[in-house]
């Protein structure tokens, strides 16, 4: 694991973990029952990439296709 010895984890049956880089940021949480994973979950921002149709960013779009 990259983090091993270097993330700092807490104490409890459940952690999470906020993991950065260049698009954004995603957080992950494990919950343990004895030492053992029961459960996980994981939470990504992003920009939108659809919504019913395909979302293009304005700065990458001039209107001509390229073949």
């Amino acid at each position: 694991m990259v983090t091993q010895g270097i993330a700092v984890t807490g104490s409890g049956d459940r952690q999470r973990l906020s993991v950065e880089h260049p698009s954004g940021e995603f957080s992950i949480e494990v919950t343990l029952e004895q030492g053992a994973l029961t459960g996980c979950g994981l939470v990504r921002t992003a920009r939108l990439l659809f919504d019913g149709q395909v979302c293009v960013p304005r700065a990458l779009w001039s209107g001509a296709q390229k073949s």
